[in-house]
């Protein structure tokens, strides 16, 4: 469903399926999962609140350089209430401490596009509330998708910098915006890794999950301490 405020999507495959439920009149996005591999059960039954009052979201149309165009909503910082399992290993997630970035995207990309990304939620070592979601490249300092949260309220940004080893993405990265409103360490635990190479189709890609230190500043300069806050970068090289 093309819809960012309300609609249902849903894939089923025998007893496997997963379903995403967005209802933003009613203040909540609900995303169900039921999956087997090998005798093992995943599951995943999660209540997202999503209020745009609370958490102003990140709403941009922005031109490609095929001269299309992208349409982007974006909001981290949401909070998080229910459950997943993962074999025998079950975890719940309350909201007062677990929260959820929302990252949907509808368009034309060009034909060959390269990006790095970060995304992060939690709060910060004195309690304030922190999202983040940033990208390199961007197309325009203003019309773009790199946005910081700070107790749900949006300070968009402009260019950011990702430093890393393309050869061992499990290096630590250094990740920071040229007006100093970010600088970041990310230390990865774990990856998603994923290459196809069709020809005239390629994707190769890399997301490392793990946690971010350092600090990011507000609108008025002032600054937050984060410390070991949970999210997950990518580096992907795509011909669609």
């Amino acid at each position: 469903d093309r819809n960012v405020d309300l609609g249902y999507s849903t894939f089923e495959s025998g007893d496997q399926q997963l379903r995403i439920v967005n209802d933003i009149y009613a203040g909540y996005r609900h995303v169900y999962l039921e999956l087997e591999k090998d005798g093992k059960p995943f599951k995943l039954s999660v209540r997202i609140q999503d209020d745009f009052e609370e958490v102003v979201p990140l709403q941009v149309v922005r031109p490609t350089p095929s001269e299309t165009f992208s349409f982007t909503h974006k909001a981290a910082g949401l909070p998080v209430s229910g459950m997943a399992q993962v074999g025998d290993r079950k975890f719940t997630f309350n909201p007062s401490t677990d929260f959820a970035a929302v990252d949907y995207t509808f368009g034309f990309p060009a034909y060959h596009t390269i990006w790095n990304w970060a995304s992060m939620a939690g709060k910060a070592s004195d309690g304030t509330m922190v999202g983040l979601n940033l990208v390199d490249p961007i197309h325009d300092n203003t019309i773009n998708e790199n946005g910081l949260w700070i107790n749900g309220e949006l300070i968009q940004l402009g260019n950011a910098r990702f430093v890393f080893d393309k050869n061992d993405p499990m290096k630590p990265w250094t990740i920071k915006t040229d007006k100093g409103h970010v600088d970041l360490v990310f230390t990865p635990l774990g990856k998603r890794a994923k290459e196809i190479d069709l020809g005239l189709l390629l994707s190769t890609f890399q997301q490392p999950f793990g946690h971010f230190s350092g600090t990011v500043k507000d609108a008025n300069g002032k600054a937050y301490t984060i410390h070991k806050m949970p999210g997950v970068v990518e580096d992907h090289e795509a011909r669609w």
